[in-house]
């Protein structure tokens, strides 16, 4: 599958993120390992596929978890599947591991584009290996006819002070070593309107706000800088149902009418605004 399948009309990438599912689970002190919260987890993630993905232009699925719940999903909407295996044992900051039984020819199989989470820096020891591994998957999705989302997170490992400033720099270089190495890239927004023409200004391929660990307020408000900017789009979850708003309404799991009313009503409308936001931009 290519960029297109994963585009609406108006040439924005709108991506609902349900590999960011867990953060819903942390929010509602649900344990996923408990066969109650998980068969209340596995509901809600079905019902948000169910109402929300015909409004987005593609959904980013986890094969470890949210596999099952591709049969739910719009007919109209793309696919994208992570590649990395998510777990609390592994070290975010080493090279990513791909899951079990899984990669690039199963994504193909599946009618979907490849993504893979990065965390970066370009000082880091493994920096180097980080680049040949992304670059090979890039090779081998260009041999199967896919496309490559390459979602970039850029950290700091030194104990001198962190400022936007100094993030802002090491993410421009890392766009600069990875650029070559996908077809999309999603991004943290690191700074204000001048930085995000910047990263514009520097790729010669489109990317994307990804919106995590913020409630939805602050997540428009950073959209809207982003796609003022240049930037095609969004991939979120997290602001979908991250907030104290959305763990009171969904934290008596037992009551499914009133979950299934909350995804089809709020959690809905702040997907379509999203959208509407990215559309409007983008179309001027």
């Amino acid at each position: 599958m290519k960029l297109h399948n994963i585009q609406n009309s108006s040439g924005v990438y709108s991506l609902l993120d349900f590999s960011r599912i867990s953060t819903l689970a942390e929010s509602m002190g649900l344990d996923i390992d408990h066969l109650e919260h998980k068969d209340a987890l596995d509901f809600m993630s079905g019902k948000i596929m169910e109402y929300i993905s015909p409004e987005v232009s593609g959904v980013i699925v986890d094969p470890d978890f949210d596999f099952a719940n591709i049969i739910r999903k719009s007919s109209s909407t793309g696919l994208v599947m992570s590649l990395e295996k998510k777990s609390d044992s592994l070290d975010p900051l080493a090279i990513p591991i791909i899951s079990e039984n899984w990669g690039i020819e199963q994504i193909r199989n599946n009618y979907g584009l490849a993504k893979l989470e990065l965390y970066y820096h370009p000082q880091e020891p493994e920096a180097m290996k980080k680049k040949q591994f992304v670059a090979e998957i890039n090779d081998y999705c260009d041999y199967e006819g896919i496309d490559f989302l390459l979602e970039l997170m850029v950290y700091h490992p030194g104990t001198e002070e962190v400022t936007d400033e100094l993030m802002l720099e090491i993410q421009l270089q890392a766009i600069s070593e990875f650029s070559r190495s996908c077809d999309l890239i999603s991004l943290e927004f690191l700074g204000d309107s001048l930085s995000a023409v910047t990263i514009t200004a520097e790729l010669d391929i489109p990317w994307i706000y990804n919106g995590r660990g913020i409630g939805y307020e602050e997540f428009k408000q950073n959209l809207r800088i982003c796609v003022e900017s240049g930037a095609k789009g969004f991939m979120a979850g997290d602001p979908i149902w991250f907030g104290s708003d959305v763990k009171k309404m969904l934290s008596s799991h037992q009551d499914r009418d009133k979950i299934e009313t909350y995804i089809k009503t709020i959690m809905r409308d702040k997907i379509i605004e999203a959208t509407r936001i990215s559309n409007e931009i983008n179309s001027i």
